[in-house]
């Protein structure tokens, strides 16, 4: 088994869920689960270049969280265009970003130290501007942007799919 082990197990409980439910290997089932593992995928691209490059990163869920509260509050709660909202998420990733990469690199801050600070400050941060809720309504064009599809299958999963290959060039 040696290096191999992990996807050995992954394959043997694939083949045990495929026994015991009659629904796990459908083609519905598949793609739900990989429609749910878009945005894990996502962040595990990027972290692979952190971590290949000796760093960590804690922070990742928090900015994701702190990104979101602040376009979608731009969006609903200050009339903005969703372009806005999308992009002041994106400025908002990289800001938080830079932040990190300023503490390890200048500073000389560990990565564990400065992104577990970023973590703190990030969660605390969309957790007050939410008031620990979501952010309603969603406006239909993002609904039906992350919820298109080709032949059934969600765009979010080729997206990524691409994604993944790009990075491993």
């Amino acid at each position: 088994i040696g290096a191999q082990g992990l996807l050995v197990v992954v394959l043997l409980f694939g083949v045990l869920l495929t026994f015991l439910s009659p629904v796990f290997l459908t083609t519905v089932n598949l793609v739900n689960l990989l429609y749910q593992c878009t945005i894990l995928g996502v962040f595990a691209i990027g972290m692979t270049f952190v971590i290949l490059t000796g760093g960590i990163d804690v922070s990742v869920g928090s900015t994701a969280a702190l990104s979101s509260v602040l376009s979608m509050g731009m969006i609903v709660n200050m009339d903005m265009p969703p372009a806005i909202g999308l992009l002041t998420g994106l400025v908002v990733g990289a800001g938080v970003g830079a932040v990190n990469g300023l503490m390890v690199t200048k500073l000389g801050i560990s990565p564990l130290i400065a992104t577990l600070a970023t973590l703190s400050a990030g969660s605390g941060i969309a957790f007050a501007y939410s008031d620990g809720g979501n952010i309603t309504p969603v406006p239909k064009v993002l609904t039906d942007m992350v919820s298109a599809k080709i032949a059934g299958i969600p765009l979010l999963i080729p997206a990524v799919l691409v994604l993944a290959f790009l990075a491993h060039l």
